[in-house]
């Protein structure tokens, strides 16, 4: 959709403009909740030659026969299907020449592509991805799957940084829930707001000028530097996935 291939454009471009390189695209219709064939295709399955195509077969048939067997011959037979390779010498898929993985999408969907993932033995790349993964779901579906994963975050309640703290105890207290991130924004706004008054300024002009020269603000919301055009450009939390928990990384 729209916001997947935005969301790959500004990715791609600050890989590559950090010297980094992308190895491999893949794209799915947003009504789906079958992800098998965009994860085949990432990792090598698409364009396969006859030979190609015989020996994936041969590797799935001894897998199968693996099943049946004791264990120690099952993980010799094992072995021997995942060694299998061209006459060429090249490898079959999965293909994993990646260590990362961006999926701009939801934790909704996160949490049925990770498992997949596992399923297709795309092992070892690390999982990145948008503010849409924070919620509790992306550990409680996703688990062991999503070990590892990083993403970002708007407002991180759970942030050990005090006045972020300060200001999730407080507002729990006041209102018994927790705040979302319009809470946090609107606080954020608020309180620039009256730095601006507080410092002086009292007219509309005095305290729009004095916005716009708002430099690394450090708010419970982001740490936020407004442009010249109004607009405000953000710095979110880092968060990682750490033995089934939510930490902040940065």
């Amino acid at each position: 959709d729209t916001y997947g291939r935005g969301m790959r454009a500004l990715f791609w471009d600050a890989v590559e403009k950090r010297g980094g390189q992308v190895v491999g695209v893949s794209g799915f219709d947003p009504k789906t909740t079958d992800f098998a064939e965009p994860v085949r295709r990432l990792v090598g399955y698409t364009l396969l030659t006859s030979e190609e195509k015989d020996l994936l077969r041969k590797r799935e048939s001894m897998l199968e026969r693996a099943r049946r067997l004791p264990a120690d011959e099952a993980r010799a037979l094992r072995q021997s299907a995942r060694s299998l390779v061209t006459a060429a010498g090249d490898p079959l898929p999965p293909i994993v020449d990646f260590d990362f993985l961006f999926i701009a999408d939801s934790y909704e969907n996160v949490v049925l592509i990770a498992p997949q993932l596992a399923f297709q033995e795309v092992f070892g790349p690390r999982l990145l991805g948008p503010d849409g993964w924070y919620s509790p779901d992306l550990i409680r579906v996703g688990r062991e799957n999503v070990e590892g994963a990083i993403f970002v975050a708007h407002y991180f309640p759970e942030s050990p940084t005090p006045f972020v703290r300060d200001f999730a105890d407080r507002f729990a207290a006041t209102f018994a829930h927790e705040s979302n991130v319009f809470g946090a924004q609107a606080y954020d706004a608020a309180d620039l707001v009256l730095v601006q008054l507080a410092s002086g300024r009292q007219s509309r002009e005095a305290v729009r000028d004095g916005l716009l020269s708002v430099r690394n603000y450090p708010g419970v919301a982001g740490v936020l530097t407004m442009r010249s055009d109004g607009n405000a450009s953000k710095r979110p939390f880092l968060v990682g996935v750490e033995k089934g928990e939510f930490v902040q990384l940065d």
